[in-house]
Formats: C-alpha cells, sequence, structure tokens
C-alpha cells in the first residue's frame, strides 16, 4: 500500500492504493479462492468514517465560506478611478 500526494495537478490530491508492483495488494482487498479477505481499506475507512466526514465537512464549509466571499466582493470597487497618469 502506497499514497501519492500529486502536487502538480491544478488542484492537488492525495491518491491511497496498492503500488503498481503491489499486484498481489488488491486480492487482499476483495479476497480469493486462495487469498483471505483481508480488506485493509474498506475496514480503515470504515472504522474511520465519523472522523472523515468531519474533515470533509470542515474543507467544505471553508470552500462555501470563500465562495461567499467572492460573491459579496465587487470588482468596481477595487478600482481607483484615478486616471491621472503625471
Amino acid at each position: 500500500m502506497q499514497y501519492w500526494v500529486r502536487s502538480k495537478q491544478e488542484y492537488p490530491d492525495l491518491q491511497v492504493g496498492y503500488k503498481p508492483s503491489g499486484f498481489y495488494g488488491g486480492y487482499f482487498e476483495t479476497g480469493t479462492d486462495d487469498i483471505p479477505k483481508i480488506a485493509p481499506f474498506y475496514t480503515t475507512v470504515q472504522e474511520n468514517i465519523e472522523e472523515i466526514r468531519r474533515i470533509e465537512g470542515q474543507y467544505l464549509s471553508a470552500i462555501e465560506d470563500e465562495n461567499r466571499a467572492l460573491g459579496l466582493i465587487d470588482e468596481k470597487e477595487t478600482e481607483s478611478g484615478d486616471d491621472d497618469t503625471g
């Protein structure tokens, strides 16, 4: 299992998953006839769902506050109106 922070995207994000060379890792998540299901991602998410929701709520609230603030900005108010160049 591995994580990647993709910082070169327009909106950086965090990905968590099985690394490409971890071929059998996916089988531990779902199980097969020969490999028992362990489900580390599913189990971890289920054990932390309230914390995940709390963190998501904080981020969504901050985005909503920013959007509300941006909607209150009148671009005309930021112009000085001073056309005097000299």
